[in-house]
């Protein structure tokens, strides 16, 4: 039997300004207007008169490349144009990273730096990290990126390093890609070719990420709320094979309110906290009633129920580890009647 060709890819989650991080290219989306750290690295590109702002355009598909001119640390940027950030889902995200990885082939990138893209407008965020690493798989495989050695997800925010680097590991585990860990959240990944004999399917993360159904989280958007969804909700929900989906805006207003609707309707389940008394969460619970959808009310012992469903079952906890607890019992019992035999 012919021996597979391979390549292998350093794949690392690391702290930090995307920015600031050096590498051949920088690889950014164009969600046909520009968020977070696509805008600001768009502003400086613009400022060194290398973007021109006024005229930039990309159809989803499209690449645009730009020199950075010093304006930040990476040598280049590459913009990949993908649908509105309303619409954009995990397939579009994977196409997303292919196809930027096969266009810094043209410029001979060793290594490129990226975020991780989704979270905060309604995608799961470790979802998303697996969708962007199955594009590297594609792009890699299809051996659209022959010089590549290192990629790396650089975000700001260290809590979400701390939860994306043992979940892609507990993913790798789980696939049967060939993988070394190496220092920190950081991977040695054999890719395998395509073309070449194989004798067995190589199962990817991120590669069935559509697929998979999704829980709606409704609670207020604060600070003081994250570690309940990172801590308390996400992990029984994922647990039980569920994409676990809200939306980190505080008003709803426009095209977020659609946004909102469309997930409900199309979830599995909605999980909504109803502590603090947030209007917009009693909201998105009227919403997920009136679209017959499962819901399970969740709720701080301390936090008094407003009349509107008092008469309604909600679990009410009180710490995060009681969170976790009753919400996997929750699930658990729920999931044969959510999740297609």
């Amino acid at each position: 039997m012919t021996s597979q060709a391979t390549q292998t890819v350093r794949v690392a989650v690391v702290p930090g300004d995307v920015k600031e991080f050096e590498a051949d290219v920088l690889l950014l989306k164009h969600a046909q207007h520009f968020y977070g750290a696509d805008e600001e690295v768009a502003l400086r590109l613009s400022r060194a008169r290398t973007l021109d702002l006024e005229r930039f355009h990309l159809q989803p598909g499209a690449t645009h490349v730009a020199q950075s001119k010093g304006t930040i640390a990476a040598a280049s940027v590459i913009f990949v144009g993908v649908p509105h950030i309303f619409s954009l889902d995990y397939s579009d995200i994977r196409e997303f990273t292919a196809i930027g990885i096969a266009a810094s082939s043209l410029l001979s990138a060793q290594t490129i730096a990226l975020t991780v893209h989704g979270p905060g407008f309604g995608l799961d965020e470790v979802e998303s990290l697996f969708a962007e690493f199955a594009g590297v798989v594609k792009a890699v495989g299809s051996r659209e990126a022959k010089r590549l050695q290192e990629l790396t997800f650089v975000e700001r925010d260290r809590d979400r390093v701390g939860r994306l680097g043992p979940a892609l590991e507990n993913a790798l585990e789980r696939s049967k890609l060939r993988w070394q860990r190496l220092d920190g959240w950081a991977f040695q990944v054999t890719i395998p070719l395509r073309g070449t004999l194989r004798s067995e399917a190589v199962e990817v993360p991120g590669d069935a990420s559509d697929a998979k159904p999704h829980v709606f989280v409704a609670m207020p958007f604060a600070d003081d709320m994250n570690d309940r969804f990172f801590y308390g909700i996400q992990p029984p929900v994922r647990r039980h094979g569920f994409l676990c989906e809200r939306i980190d805006q505080a008003v709803f207003t426009g095209s977020i309110l659609t946004q909102i609707r469309e997930k409900i309707a199309s979830a599995a389940l909605v999980v909504a906290d109803l502590s603090g008394a947030n209007p917009n969460v009693y909201l998105e619970v009227g919403l997920a009633w009136g679209r017959d959808r499962a819901t399970i009310l969740l709720a701080h012992e301390s936090e008094p129920l407003r009349f509107d469903v008092q008469g309604e079952r909600c679990l009410k906890y009180n710490t995060i580890q009681d969170l976790e607890r009753q919400l996997d019992a929750e699930l658990k019992g729920l999931k044969p009647l959510l999740l297609p035999a």
